[in-house]
């Protein structure tokens, strides 16, 4: 409630690959969610980007690096009247590759030494003169 008067906030969720992600905005959010009278024709359309390994639009191998450059089209290829009533918005969820651990040279030393591996009880039994 705003002023007293109900509200809508209409919010279109995608994954970058999903095949409709360059229509969705126009066709799903605004056509059929942002057109309730209580909406105000507004809303937002959250794009959820995994990273520039993933498929965009059902595409592979696609030139998109980071989540603003896919941003930036998906806003170019709306129609124009939906620019100031439908807010694009990402979600970065990729994962970082982290790089491994560099260790320090006395380090690298301790983890090449692997220590011998105990004897079961058997082995040392029949190993045992007194057995």
């Amino acid at each position: 409630m705003i002023g007293g008067e109900r509200r809508l906030l209409t919010i279109e969720v995608k994954g970058q690959w999903h095949p409709e992600l360059f229509t969705g905005a126009a066709e799903q959010l605004d056509t059929r969610y942002s057109s309730h009278p209580d909406a105000e024709r507004q809303g937002i359309y959250l794009v959820l980007w995994f990273g520039a390994q993933e498929k965009v639009a059902g595409r592979v191998n696609t030139d998109y690096k980071t989540p603003e450059e896919l941003r930036a089209v998906i806003i170019a290829q709306m129609p124009q009247d939906l620019h100031g009533r439908i807010d694009v918005q990402m979600i970065d969820l990729s994962r970082s590759v982290a790089k491994p651990a560099t260790l320090k040279p006395a380090a690298k030393k301790r983890a090449a030494k692997k220590p011998a591996a105990k004897k079961s009880a058997t082995a040392r039994k029949k190993a045992s003169p007194t057995a």
